[in-house]
């Protein structure tokens, strides 16, 4: 990448009498220091001053038209520059340990509630989306890899007798705002059967 983007900056053409590659350096700074961290982005900069240095020893100089061939306003604006690609790979890198964190936390959850015989869903109620936990599929003894989670996968494993009094207290709820608990039986295929209890409590925004 850093080789490329120093190809750009030194084939770069004009446009109206301005070097194109001033514009082209910073988003390209900023690309390559989101995408590497910021060690690449150090490592880009020092290697735009080297080519720098070399050119002007051959007598081409970087960014000759824009600055006038002033080798302490290129210094200046790698700086700038290096100090840009910093702080955007700060916040990149920022962002992916917090990614990290939420994910440990959720394989942290996942674990407990393997332990407990608790499982937890949410639904949506704007787009309809249903998510389900890891338990919630083996509580329910369906596949993850083969199925996904559906209001009409939840349904069919409730025992017949009993889907009539979970939807109405689910339906109930979303419309009065009011949490309910209920114990009701799953059936299976095979024909066992399992009681479970069930927690709901619909939230919303102001």
């Amino acid at each position: 990448v850093s080789l490329l983007m120093c190809l750009l900056i030194f084939r770069a053409p004009e446009f109206f009498g301005a070097n194109i590659n001033l514009a082209l350096t910073p988003p390209l700074m900023v690309l390559l220091a989101a995408r590497y961290g910021m060690t690449a982005a150090t490592l880009g900069t020092a290697l735009i001053v080297v080519l720098n240095i070399y050119s002007t020893q051959q007598g081409f100089r970087l960014f000759d038209h824009a600055n006038g061939g002033s080798f302490i306003a290129l210094d200046l604006f790698l700086l700038s520059l290096a100090l840009v690609g910093q702080f955007v790979a700060a916040l990149f890198a920022e962002c992916q340990q917090t990614e990290k964190a939420l994910e440990a936390s959720r394989s942290w959850l996942n674990e407990a509630q393997r332990i407990a015989g608790v499982g937890s869903w949410s639904r949506d109620l704007r787009t309809n989306r249903l998510e389900w936990s890891d338990e919630i599929f083996r509580i329910h003894e369906v596949d993850p890899q083969s199925s996904i989670a559906s209001a009409a996968v939840f349904l069919n494993v409730i025992h017949p007798e009993d889907r009539a009094m979970a939807d109405k207290a689910y339906l109930d709820s979303v419309a009065n705002h009011k949490p309910y608990t209920l114990i009701h039986r799953l059936r299976f295929p095979d024909g066992h059967i399992k009681y479970v209890q069930e927690s709901c409590e619909t939230l919303y925004d102001s």
